[in-house]
């Protein structure tokens, strides 16, 4: 059974409009999401005699029950946490109407989940900055010829584990760095792992702080997107994606930092040849690796042949 919910981009641009709505989650029992005006609260109501004493109220999430004791009220008031907040209702109307789960106990089981989303929440480092940089410019040089919407549908993700731009036919891993030279970091042993009957591409950008017509900034970024044929929906689902790991990046003052490119990007298949390390590179005791991380050096390889690789496969993906 697969029930319809809305995303959360079509939640946050209803919440833009500042009116009140609510909306059901079809199913049993009546699940229904209501936000109150000018958005200063967000409720969820699950219709339920549940017993939920056992239950305590999270800092951010508060429960009550309504309507002599016939409905569960969990509530929200913390814009920034809304998109989890949406994430965390939707999981528990799942649990209830799907798998029949009892109320307070998918309740107790998404609190857990909400609070492990709260802690790998944190103000965007540097290194994270500097990646979705990386990643938006790449987005941006993807959009010059094609629908933001549809490269929106490419892009994974910030902190996705899977490759950064999973395209029709390529996929590609996007790598983002303020050294001189072309030194990257490897965080898992997935990352250079090419899927199944597919390539994989990594992108090389260098940056480094600098002015003038040719300097951008995370900002500039954004901004381009949304000048783009249904780029305002398009920066809603960018930023969602974004904040559900990280506090609120557009407040962070690094959005506004200008960069210049060091030199430029270049692009490498991550063929038998290219420095890796992924599971069958690992012969003795594989089983005993949990995971690893290290730095590759590209130096070596051509800037020109990497350029001009970079230039074509922007074209034609």
């Amino acid at each position: 059974m697969i029930l319809t919910r809305l995303r959360w981009a079509e939640v946050l641009r209803r919440l833009k409009r500042g009116i009140p709505f609510l909306e059901p989650f079809h199913g049993d029992p009546l699940c229904e999401l209501s936000v109150s005006p000018n958005e200063k609260e967000i409720i969820f109501k699950i219709k339920s005699i549940d017993d939920i004493r056992t239950l305590k109220s999270h800092s951010k999430i508060q429960i009550s029950t309504a309507r002599g004791g016939k409905e569960i009220h969990l509530r929200c008031s913390e814009k920034d946490l809304y998109s989890p907040f949406y994430e965390i209702c939707s999981g528990i109307a799942d649990a209830v109407q799907i798998d029949k789960s009892k109320p307070a106990k998918a309740i107790k089981e998404s609190l857990a989940r909400f609070e492990k989303i709260l802690q790998k929440r944190k103000n965007p480092t540097k290194e994270v900055i500097t990646g979705l940089i990386g990643e938006l410019y790449f987005f941006n040089e993807l959009i010059q010829k094609r629908n933001a919407a549809l490269v929106f549908k490419y892009w994974t993700g910030i902190k996705s584990e899977e490759h950064d731009f999973t395209c029709p036919k390529d996929d590609y891993e996007i790598k983002t760095t303020l050294k001189e030279i072309r030194e990257h970091r490897i965080g898992s042993l997935n990352q250079l792992l090419p899927k199944h009957k597919r390539k994989l591409y990594l992108i090389s950008y260098l940056l480094t702080p600098g002015q003038g017509n040719k300097s951008f900034s995370l900002n500039d970024l954004l901004i381009n997107i949304k000048k783009t044929r249904g780029g305002d929906a398009v920066i809603a689902k960018t930023l969602a994606k974004i904040d559900v790991f990280s506090e609120d990046i557009m407040k962070s003052p690094e959005i506004h930092k200008k960069y210049v490119l060091r030199r430029n990007p270049c692009c490498f298949v991550v063929d038998s040849k290219f420095p890796k390390i992924i599971n069958t590179t690992l012969k003795l005791n594989i089983q005993r690796i949990n995971d690893v991380s290290y730095n590759i050096l590209l130096e070596d390889f051509s800037d020109e042949i990497g350029f001009k690789m970079y230039k074509n496969r922007v074209k034609c993906i």
